[in-house]
Protein backbone atom coordinates (compact mmCIF):
# COMPACT_ATOMS: atom_id res chain seq x y z
CA UNK A 1 0.00 0.00 0.00
CA UNK A 2 3.02 2.13 1.01
CA UNK A 3 4.44 1.76 -2.24
CA UNK A 4 1.44 3.09 -4.23
CA UNK A 5 1.71 6.69 -2.89
CA UNK A 6 4.84 7.95 -4.34
CA UNK A 7 3.05 6.51 -7.89
CA UNK A 8 -0.14 7.71 -7.66
CA UNK A 9 1.27 10.91 -6.62
CA UNK A 10 4.04 11.16 -9.88
CA UNK A 11 0.75 9.75 -12.02
CA UNK A 12 -1.03 13.28 -10.18
CA UNK A 13 1.81 15.50 -11.11
CA UNK A 14 2.21 14.05 -14.87
CA UNK A 15 -1.49 13.95 -16.04
CA UNK A 16 -2.36 17.16 -14.28
CA UNK A 17 0.56 18.93 -15.73
CA UNK A 18 1.74 21.08 -12.85
CA UNK A 19 4.18 23.16 -13.71
CA UNK A 20 4.67 25.29 -10.45
CA UNK A 21 4.31 24.27 -7.09
CA UNK A 22 2.31 26.56 -4.61
CA UNK A 23 -1.11 26.37 -2.28
CA UNK A 24 -4.04 28.55 -2.93
CA UNK A 25 -7.57 28.90 -2.64
CA UNK A 26 -8.62 26.38 -4.95
CA UNK A 27 -6.25 23.85 -3.57
CA UNK A 28 -7.59 24.56 -0.53
CA UNK A 29 -11.38 23.52 -1.46
CA UNK A 30 -9.43 20.47 -3.09
CA UNK A 31 -8.13 19.89 -0.28
CA UNK A 32 -11.08 20.30 1.72
CA UNK A 33 -13.48 18.22 -0.83
CA UNK A 34 -10.82 15.15 -0.40
CA UNK A 35 -11.24 15.02 3.13
CA UNK A 36 -15.18 14.95 3.43
CA UNK A 37 -15.27 12.54 0.84
CA UNK A 38 -12.90 10.08 2.81
CA UNK A 39 -14.99 10.99 5.77
CA UNK A 40 -17.73 9.77 3.65
CA UNK A 41 -16.42 6.46 2.73
CA UNK A 42 -15.16 5.89 6.75
CA UNK A 43 -18.69 6.66 7.50
CA UNK A 44 -20.23 4.81 4.87
CA UNK A 45 -17.85 1.53 5.57
CA UNK A 46 -19.49 1.31 9.18
CA UNK A 47 -23.13 1.85 7.81
CA UNK A 48 -22.40 -0.84 5.65
CA UNK A 49 -22.34 -3.53 8.25
CA UNK A 50 -25.87 -2.60 8.75
CA UNK A 51 -27.28 -1.67 6.09
CA UNK A 52 -27.91 -2.43 2.35
CA UNK A 53 -25.69 -0.79 -0.47
CA UNK A 54 -28.87 0.17 -2.10
CA UNK A 55 -30.54 2.05 0.96
CA UNK A 56 -27.01 3.72 1.83
CA UNK A 57 -26.68 4.97 -1.69
CA UNK A 58 -30.72 5.84 -2.08
CA UNK A 59 -29.92 7.87 1.00
CA UNK A 60 -27.07 9.60 -0.19
CA UNK A 61 -28.83 10.86 -3.49
CA UNK A 62 -32.05 11.91 -1.46
CA UNK A 63 -29.84 13.47 1.21
CA UNK A 64 -27.69 15.02 -1.76
CA UNK A 65 -30.62 16.22 -3.51
CA UNK A 66 -32.39 18.19 -0.56
CA UNK A 67 -28.59 19.90 -0.31
CA UNK A 68 -28.81 20.71 -4.10
CA UNK A 69 -32.46 22.12 -3.64
CA UNK A 70 -30.95 24.59 -0.21
CA UNK A 71 -28.32 25.71 -2.50
CA UNK A 72 -30.71 26.94 -5.18
CA UNK A 73 -33.16 28.59 -2.63
CA UNK A 74 -30.27 29.88 -1.03
CA UNK A 75 -28.94 31.56 -4.55
CA UNK A 76 -32.40 31.90 -5.35
CA UNK A 77 -31.89 30.20 -8.69
CA UNK A 78 -35.06 27.79 -6.94
CA UNK A 79 -37.42 28.79 -9.88
CA UNK A 80 -35.23 27.43 -11.99
CA UNK A 81 -36.35 24.15 -11.93
CA UNK A 82 -39.94 24.90 -12.99
CA UNK A 83 -38.20 26.23 -16.53
CA UNK A 84 -36.86 22.78 -17.12
CA UNK A 85 -37.89 21.28 -20.31
CA UNK A 86 -39.32 18.01 -20.57
CA UNK A 87 -36.29 16.46 -22.82
CA UNK A 88 -33.93 18.08 -20.27
CA UNK A 89 -36.06 16.24 -17.40
CA UNK A 90 -35.35 13.04 -19.24
CA UNK A 91 -31.88 13.64 -19.39
CA UNK A 92 -31.89 14.58 -15.21
CA UNK A 93 -33.46 10.96 -14.96
CA UNK A 94 -31.46 9.26 -17.17
CA UNK A 95 -28.05 10.56 -15.73
CA UNK A 96 -29.52 9.98 -12.15
CA UNK A 97 -30.10 6.18 -12.75
CA UNK A 98 -26.75 6.20 -13.72
CA UNK A 99 -25.48 8.12 -11.17
CA UNK A 100 -27.62 5.69 -8.88
CA UNK A 101 -26.18 2.44 -10.10
CA UNK A 102 -22.35 4.02 -9.70
CA UNK A 103 -23.23 4.78 -6.21
CA UNK A 104 -25.23 1.79 -5.50
CA UNK A 105 -22.07 -0.34 -7.18
CA UNK A 106 -19.42 1.76 -5.24
CA UNK A 107 -21.31 1.21 -1.82
CA UNK A 108 -21.23 -2.71 -2.52
CA UNK A 109 -17.94 -2.65 -3.43
CA UNK A 110 -16.63 -0.73 0.08
CA UNK A 111 -19.07 -3.44 1.62
CA UNK A 112 -16.55 -6.00 0.55
CA UNK A 113 -13.37 -4.43 0.44
CA UNK A 114 -11.23 -1.48 2.05
CA UNK A 115 -11.64 1.47 1.50
CA UNK A 116 -8.02 2.23 0.52
CA UNK A 117 -8.38 -0.67 -2.03
CA UNK A 118 -11.80 0.27 -3.57
CA UNK A 119 -10.51 4.02 -3.45
CA UNK A 120 -7.49 3.33 -5.11
CA UNK A 121 -9.24 0.75 -7.43
CA UNK A 122 -11.76 3.93 -8.71
CA UNK A 123 -8.71 5.71 -9.94
CA UNK A 124 -8.71 3.61 -13.10
CA UNK A 125 -11.99 5.55 -14.22
CA UNK A 126 -9.52 8.48 -15.18
CA UNK A 127 -7.54 6.19 -17.23
CA UNK A 128 -11.23 5.18 -19.04
CA UNK A 129 -12.26 9.13 -19.34
CA UNK A 130 -8.82 9.46 -20.72
CA UNK A 131 -8.78 6.64 -23.50
CA UNK A 132 -12.39 7.74 -24.14
CA UNK A 133 -11.25 11.30 -24.49
CA UNK A 134 -8.65 10.62 -26.73
CA UNK A 135 -10.93 8.46 -28.75
CA UNK A 136 -13.51 10.48 -29.25
CA UNK A 137 -11.47 13.51 -29.77
CA UNK A 138 -12.43 13.85 -33.12
CA UNK A 139 -9.01 13.77 -34.97
CA UNK A 140 -8.24 11.50 -37.59
CA UNK A 141 -6.15 8.65 -36.87
CA UNK A 142 -3.12 10.08 -38.86
CA UNK A 143 -3.64 13.26 -36.26
CA UNK A 144 -3.87 10.82 -33.32
CA UNK A 145 -1.05 8.71 -33.46
CA UNK A 146 0.92 12.03 -34.36
CA UNK A 147 -0.14 13.36 -31.10
CA UNK A 148 0.87 10.15 -29.29
CA UNK A 149 3.94 11.33 -30.07
CA UNK A 150 4.28 14.81 -28.56
CA UNK A 151 6.03 15.64 -25.34
CA UNK A 152 2.52 16.18 -23.96
CA UNK A 153 0.81 13.16 -25.16
CA UNK A 154 4.17 11.03 -23.60
CA UNK A 155 3.62 12.74 -20.20
CA UNK A 156 0.10 11.59 -20.04
CA UNK A 157 0.67 8.03 -21.18
CA UNK A 158 3.44 7.35 -18.52
CA UNK A 159 1.10 9.44 -16.11
CA UNK A 160 -1.88 6.85 -17.09
CA UNK A 161 0.49 3.63 -16.96
CA UNK A 162 1.71 5.03 -13.67
CA UNK A 163 -2.04 5.11 -12.05
CA UNK A 164 -2.54 1.43 -13.38
CA UNK A 165 1.21 0.28 -11.76
CA UNK A 166 -0.42 2.42 -8.79
CA UNK A 167 -4.13 0.87 -8.17
CA UNK A 168 -2.57 -2.85 -9.29
CA UNK A 169 -0.27 -2.64 -6.00
CA UNK A 170 -2.94 -1.11 -3.63
CA UNK A 171 -5.39 -3.89 -4.88
CA UNK A 172 -2.42 -6.24 -3.96
CA UNK A 173 -2.60 -7.75 -7.78
CA UNK A 174 0.84 -10.45 -7.70
CA UNK A 175 2.50 -11.46 -10.74
CA UNK A 176 2.75 -15.48 -9.82
CA UNK A 177 6.02 -17.17 -11.11
CA UNK A 178 4.91 -20.83 -12.36
CA UNK A 179 7.73 -23.26 -10.17
CA UNK A 180 10.95 -24.37 -11.74
CA UNK A 181 10.91 -27.59 -13.26
CA UNK A 182 14.66 -27.92 -12.78
CA UNK A 183 15.41 -28.93 -9.44
CA UNK A 184 18.40 -27.96 -7.52
CA UNK A 185 19.47 -30.84 -5.81
CA UNK A 186 22.54 -32.99 -7.00
CA UNK A 187 21.59 -36.33 -8.95
CA UNK A 188 22.04 -39.29 -6.54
Amino acid sequence: MVYSIPVLSLRTILLLKVTKLGFYFGDLLIFSATLFWAAENIISKYVLRRLSPRIVALGRMFFGSIIILIYLAFTKQFNQIFAISFSNLLWILFTSLLLYLYVTSWYTSLKFTKVSTASSILMLGSVVTALLSFLFSGNSFGNMLGNILTMTAMTEIIGIILLIAGALIVSGFRIRMPHSTFSTAKPK
